[in-house]
């Protein structure tokens, strides 16, 4: 997994974790 990949992904994880706050 490079760099580009491990970036996109924990950026993925930020937008998921503001859209399960939105929803609770």
């Amino acid at each position: 997994m490079n760099t580009g990949e491990t970036e996109g992904f924990e950026n993925l994880m930020t937008v998921v974790e503001l859209h399960i706050k939105e929803l609770n």
